[in-house]
């Protein structure tokens, strides 16, 4: 009986290792576990504000793109303007000349 209780407690014994082994190992895991989900969440985190940057920046592009737009139609409203001014001056010389020459029929 002896031998056997002997046998039954070394066998306990054996096992109680085992568990404790497991419970290490399980303890490891799950610690291997929340080191994941923490590097998940970061990475998550992360790709949240790479995100919301690029949205800024498409609208920062947008605005640009319609920045330059209005300033062409501004340039080409100025050069329009200049061309008429231009017209405008040419019809005025001309008329001018045309009094000087009136007037100098008067002088003679």
């Amino acid at each position: 009986m002896n031998r056997a209780t002997n046998t039954v407690e070394e066998e306990l014994t054996r096992m109680t290792g085992l568990l404790e082994k497991t419970a290490e190992k399980v303890s490891h895991s799950q610690s291997s576990i929340r080191n994941v989900k923490s590097s998940v969440e970061m990475i998550s985190e992360r790709s949240d504000q790479i995100h919301q940057s690029a949205a800024e920046q498409r609208t920062a592009i947008e605005e640009i793109s319609l920045a330059i737009v209005e300033a062409s139609e501004a340039a080409n409203s100025v050069y329009d303007r200049a061309a008429q001014n231009a017209e405008g001056t040419k019809r005025v010389s001309a008329i001018s000349a045309l009094i000087a020459e009136h007037m100098a029929k008067f002088r003679t």
